[in-house]
C-alpha cells in the first residue's frame, strides 16, 4: 500500500473516530444535561417556595406580635382603668371599701361620702398650658368617711390591705376614740379615705 493511501486511510479512521467521539459525548451528555437542568429548575423552584412560606411566617408572627401588643396594652389600660377609673365609680368603690373592712373584722358605724372639684393653681402657665393640651383630664376626688369599731390590729391589717387594693385610696385622717369597755382591745375609729377619678377635659 502506497504511503499516501496509507496517510489518507488514517486520516479518514481519525475523522471517523472524531465523529464518533463528538456522537458518544453528545449522547451521553445531554440526557444528563437535561437532568441537571430539571434537577436546578427543581431546587429553584423549592428555594422560592421555601422563601414564600418565610415570607409568610414573618407576616404571621408580625400579626402575632401585632395581637400580643394590643392585648397587653388593653390589659394595661383595663389596669388604670381600675385603679384610676374615668368617673367616680361610687358604687364599686363602696364595695370595695366594705369588703376590706368586712374581710379585717371591722363593724361599720357610718359612712358618709362626698366629692371634691379638681384643684389647681390658676397661673398663667397653667392657662397658657390648658389651652395647649386641652384633652387632659383634671383629677378630682372622693372622699369617705368612716367610722368604724374593731381592736387595733384588725386596723393595722386594713390599712395595709387599702394600700395594696387595686383601687388607690389614700387614708388622710385617723382618729382614735378611747376602748369601748375597760380592759379590752375594741376601739372606734374615724377615717377620712380618698379615692381619685379622671375628670372631664377642660
Amino acid at each position: 500500500m502506497k504511503q499516501s493511501t496509507k496517510r489518507l486511510f488514517s486520516m479518514v479512521i481519525a475523522l471517523v473516530l472524531v465523529v464518533a467521539a463528538f456522537l458518544i459525548f453528545f449522547d451521553l451528555t445531554q440526557p444528563t444535561y437535561r437532568d441537571i437542568q430539571a434537577i436546578k429548575g427543581q431546587a429553584m423552584g423549592r428555594e422560592e417556595f421555601i422563601e414564600s412560606k418565610k415570607v409568610a411566617i414573618r407576616q404571621v408572627q408580625k400579626l402575632i406580635q401585632s395581637f400580643t401588643d394590643d392585648l397587653e396594652l388593653q390589659n394595661a389600660q383595663a389596669a388604670v382603668g381600675l385603679s384610676f377609673p374615668t368617673e367616680p365609680d361610687l358604687p364599686s368603690a363602696l364595695i370595695q371599701l366594705n369588703g376590706l373592712i368586712e374581710l379585717n373584722n371591722l363593724s361599720v358605724r357610718s359612712i358618709a361620702v362626698s366629692e371634691s372639684t379638681p384643684t389647681g393653681k390658676n397661673t398663667s402657665d397653667n392657662r397658657s398650658a390648658s389651652s395647649s393640651s386641652s384633652f387632659v383630664r383634671p383629677i378630682s376626688k372622693v372622699i369617705f368617711n368612716l367610722e368604724l369599731t374593731g381592736t387595733y390590729e384588725d386596723l393595722k391589717n386594713l390599712l395595709r390591705n387599702i394600700e395594696s387594693n387595686i383601687r388607690i385610696f389614700d387614708i388622710e385622717q385617723i382618729g382614735i376614740s378611747p376602748q369601748i369597755k375597760p380592759g379590752q382591745n375594741v376601739y372606734q375609729y374615724s377615717l377620712k379615705v380618698v379615692t381619685y377619678y379622671q375628670g372631664q377635659p377642660k
